[in-house]
Formats: structure tokens, sequence, C-alpha cells
């Protein structure tokens, strides 16, 4: 069974507006054309939709469900008619942003909100990459824009540093305690069993790894503080995800220049290419401006 969209429609707005006249007024038909239209639909679904022993239009109990129905109908149908605007005025139907582990997500949360309230026909792809991971996804074209510490060597970018962040080697009270002579020296450390985050790029990059040390390797940053502060190893994290453990003294700072801090700076990054979408160029000068910190708390 073939049913006309239009007539469909008319059935919808005739019930929104409680009545043929109203429904003619809003559609710019004449009222003879609704009732029309009404009395083709019920014949094509072999349906009694509105009880008109009423002054003004009933639906009956099919006609209810048919409207449930329709209603649910178009409305997938105007976010199809959203969808293929939004194609032809060359708006990004899906943007994919990469974030850096290590980046606060909640220096972002206004502005991302921010982003997704501007533009509703636009999908965004938020994921999250731990070291190199990132920027793989740039170069790999997966990602329009990153946030990331810059590891891209051979190919030209464009660069908008957000944020230093200092990298700091912590353990607890009762690791440095069993292990304080062990600590104390680089030749013995590789005792001491180290909390690392796995690279999610397939470049295996790696920074302040003991070598030939014990190790637990992770793959999520809360895994890995998570494991430290519960005394089963040490290792580097950034300085604003351990504030109130460092605070309370459930974590403190490991002494000696093999534990120096690691600052790293993490930016917005895009490769330099001159074909690019309104909405990914919005977000790039949103950033560029330094709205990050306008839409914080």
């Amino acid at each position: 069974m073939d049913i006309d969209f239009d007539v469909l429609r008319v059935f919808v707005v005739v019930v929104d507006c409680g009545g043929f006249n109203a429904a003619a007024r809003v559609l710019f038909k004449s009222q003879p054309a609704i009732t029309s239209s009404i009395k083709k639909l019920e014949e094509q679904l072999n349906l009694v939709l509105f009880d008109r022993n009423h002054y003004r239009p009933v639906l009956t109990t099919e006609g209810e469900k048919l409207y449930r129905r329709a209603q649910s109908l178009i409305g997938h149908w105007k976010n199809i008619s959203q969808f293929a605007e939004q194609l032809q005025s060359e708006a990004e139907s899906d943007i994919t942003i990469a974030i850096d582990v290590f980046f606060p997500l909640s220096s972002l949360k206004n502005l991302l909100r921010h982003w997704i309230y501007s533009f509703p026909n636009t999908q965004f792809h938020f994921l999250s990459e731990s070291i190199g991971g990132a920027c793989e996804r740039l170069l790999r074209n997966q990602a329009d824009l990153i946030i990331s510490e810059n590891l891209i060597t051979n190919k030209a970018v464009e660069v908008i540093p957000l944020r230093s962040e200092f990298l700091v080697a912590v353990a607890s009270p009762e690791f440095i305690q069993y292990y304080n002579a062990q600590l104390g020296d680089l030749d013995t450390l590789s005792e001491c069993m180290q909390v690392i985050l796995r690279d999610s790029s397939q470049s295996d990059f790696s920074f302040g790894v003991i070598e030939h040390g014990r190790r637990w390797t992770v793959s999520d940053v809360t895994a890995k503080k998570d494991i430290i502060v519960a005394g089963l190893g040490w290792g580097r994290l950034p300085l604003h995800l351990i504030t109130q453990e460092l605070a309370d003294g459930r974590l403190e700072c490991l002494q000696g220049h093999h534990f120096d801090r690691r600052l790293i700076t993490l930016a917005a990054i895009r490769l330099q290419k001159p074909a690019r979408g309104p909405v990914a160029e919005v977000l790039w000068q949103d950033l560029n401006n330094k709205n990050i910190v306008k839409f914080e708390p």
C-alpha cells in the first residue's frame, strides 16, 4: 500500500490545528481540498480517522494511533530535509575532534556545548587519545582538528597553544617508604613498578619510561592514577589531575633529578590545507580567539 506523504501531512496539520478550516488556512488550501485529502487517506487505509458526529472532527481510536505514528514519520522527514539542506550549503554533517587524555575536558565543556547548540545539524564525534594517538588521527584524516601535544614533524600544521601542563612523578607514601632505597638511584629505579600510559597510535611513542624496568601498562589515565594511588607503582601524571591527592597526602612528588617535571604544551592542531568546511572553520576561530577562556565557567 502506497500512502501519499502530502496527504499524511495534511492529516497531521488538521489534528494539530483542531479542524479543517484552520488547517486550510495554515496550508494555504481550500477547505474542500483538505476534506478531499482526508477522504483520500481514509480510502487508502480503509479506516475511519475522524468521528464527524461532533462540531469539530474528533479522532477515532484508529485515527489517534495513526496520528502518533505520522508525527514520528514527519519528524524524521524534517530531519532528512534539514540534513539535505546542510549538504547543499556545504556545512559538514560530521566533525571529529581528537583530544589528548591529559587535557582537562572541564575547561572545554561550555565551549563544546556552544558548538553543539550552534550547529544542531552537525554530528560531533569526540575521541579520547593518548600520547601520539591524536596526531595520528589528524595525519590519517580521521579527525578535523585535535587537541594534543604537537608530535607532528613530517607535515605542515597550524597550531594554537591552549595550555601548558606539568607531568609530575608521584607515588603513594606507602610505595615510597617500601621502595625508598631503589627510588633514590636511577640504576635501581628499574626495580620499582612504573605505571605507563599506552600510546593509542601505532608509532609507539614513549617518554620517561625506564628501560628494562618493571611496569604496568594501561590505556586510560584514570586507571593509571588509581593504580598509583593504590600504592602499586609510580608514574607521571598531569598536575591538574592530582591536586587534591597531593594536598591530602595520598600522593607525594618523587624527589631526584631523574624525576624532573616534564612540561608539555597542549594545543589545537589542524593540517594546513585550503579546503575546509564552515563549521570546522568556526571551531578553529573560536579556539584562535581564545574563546575557550570566554566559555569557561
